[in-house]
């Protein structure tokens, strides 16, 4: 598998879980947003302690949710070694191991975050994209507000300004998932973003959307409008930033920019 398709793979992998809520008990942690509260259960958590032994899930995950999409992509050995040589669970550790720094990201780049408050890292996330001013990830246990939420309790897309002082970087090492390919492989290199994206878990539009409108339909266009570009919280509420996310997505695609999402805006929001 060549490095382009396994940072495709990943980073699909990981958006597939954008929405997912943490759990008030140990129940449900397949569920996306089922037995949602704020006691850090996960399916992440759980996966993390049967692999190496611990007992951690009820702990903070962001850590243990990318090491986790690097293990249902690549299987446990070949994850540990993109990880830089373990799986982690602890931040400092992942950032260590990959000798983060301050730079300029790349797709595929961890992100690892300094708390000056803590006086170390405290949360990390997977870069998704890089654009003129800000870079793109998606994250374990934050919330969709906007700065570094460490414990915010869901998985979501976010963004920052290229220059964000907090952030530092690490390159997983791609180069150790070498050209022999496993079932897994082959399963995975099939996986696109496009058919992550198909995976969107809420109910699409059966009316026009517009400002004002509320519920699961919003929810579906904040869910789509995410694996484009946009960092909006997937509340099912088309307030002012869906709609503005909305006029660039048609301004994008040529489309009549309204900010009314109609049947040919929910065709370009499927196809893209």
């Amino acid at each position: 598998m060549n490095t382009i398709v396994s940072i495709r793979n990943f980073i699909a992998t990981a958006k597939k879980y954008d929405g997912y809520l943490e759990k008030s008990s140990n129940k449900n942690l397949d569920s996306l947003t089922g037995n949602a509260g704020l006691n850090n259960y996960t399916r992440f958590g759980r996966d993390y302690d049967k692999i190496m032994g611990t007992h951690l899930n009820g702990q903070s995950w962001c850590a243990m949710f990318v090491s986790m999409v690097a293990v249902e992509c690549f299987g446990v050995a070949k994850a540990k070694q993109l990880l830089g040589g373990n799986l982690f669970a602890y931040t400092p550790a992942g950032a260590t191991m990959l000798g983060a720094k301050a730079r300029k990201p790349i797709v595929g780049d961890l992100v690892f975050f300094y708390s000056i408050k803590m006086g170390r890292i405290s949360h990390v996330g997977i870069v998704t994209d890089v654009g003129k001013n800000y870079f793109y990830t998606i994250e374990g246990n934050t919330s969709g507000d906007p700065g570094v939420i460490r414990n915010g309790g869901a998985v979501n897309q976010k963004r920052y300004p290229l220059n964000y002082s907090a952030a530092r970087f690490g390159t997983p090492k791609w180069d150790k998932l070498t050209s022999k390919t496993n079932i897994v492989d082959k399963v995975k290199a099939k996986v696109t973003a496009k058919s992550a994206a198909a995976k969107n878990p809420y109910a699409s539009p059966s009316t026009t959307l517009k400002v004002g409108s509320r519920g699961q339909s919003v929810k579906w266009l904040q869910w789509e409008l995410n694996q484009w570009k946009a960092d909006l919280r997937v509340d099912g509420d088309f307030g002012s930033n869906t709609d503005s996310w909305v006029r660039k997505f048609q301004t994008t695609y040529k489309l009549k920019v309204n900010g009314i999402v109609d049947s040919k805006t929910i065709s370009a929001l499927k196809k893209n």
